[in-house]
């Protein structure tokens, strides 16, 4: 083989000018030159067909899912701890003592009289475990969704068209506006469980 130094064309060893550009052509290549190049082709070409491929898996995406996976772990451990939290503090309050809204009714078991209170000291970090839980859950929920998403798109594009794939023989292709919009939409819904698990890890005490 021959590489036509004006234009890169490559030449079959019998040709002393380039089929395309005329130019004079040099030595063939040697085995070990030819081989070369032929692998340095096939690895291009493998890494174009890996890129352009629809559910290509970026080395940003494995991280970003490995690190939704490590997070969403870590949420069902808060929600653990703040649900131990708040069943002890439920145990500390009095007997008889009923949390009705924003209210704390108390029920005195000798006499019988009920008071009424927004002032108990345990009420406040009732609300505070409430609002982490919460914020573990919407965190867990939205990291899971974003870790498939991240590490194997290819799931949720079967799952979207499972529909389809019953009813029709063909195997659908994702428009380049369903591939935009799915990384643009698993980008916000990561950041959105980063943010709830960092407002949930503010509670931790």
């Amino acid at each position: 083989m021959k590489i036509c130094g004006k234009c890169g064309a490559h030449q079959s060893d019998d040709r002393s000018t380039c089929l395309d550009c005329g130019a004079i052509l040099g030595r063939p290549l040697s085995e070990s030159e030819e081989r070369e190049l032929n692998e340095d082709i096939s690895d291009t070409l493998t890494g174009m067909s890996e890129r352009t491929e629809d559910f290509y898996v970026s080395p940003l995406d494995r991280v970003l899912g490995i690190a939704a996976i490590v997070l969403a772990v870590a949420m069902v451990i808060l929600l653990n701890v703040y649900s131990v939290q708040k069943n002890n503090l439920k145990s500390d309050l009095p007997s008889g003592t009923v949390i009705s809204g924003d209210m704390i009714i108390t029920t005195d078991p000798v006499t019988g009289t009920v008071g009424m209170s927004n002032a108990h000291p345990n009420r406040l970090s009732m609300e505070q475990l409430d609002r982490a839980m919460t914020n573990c859950l919407i965190a867990l929920v939205c990291l899971s969704f974003s870790a498939l998403e991240f590490l194997v798109p290819k799931v949720l594009w079967f799952l979207d068209t499972l529909r389809f794939r019953l009813w029709f023989s063909s195997d659908p292709s994702p428009s380049d506006w369903y591939l935009i919009t799915a990384k643009i939409f698993n980008y916000v819904i990561f950041f959105v469980g980063v943010l709830c698990a960092a407002c949930a890890m503010t509670y931790l005490v």
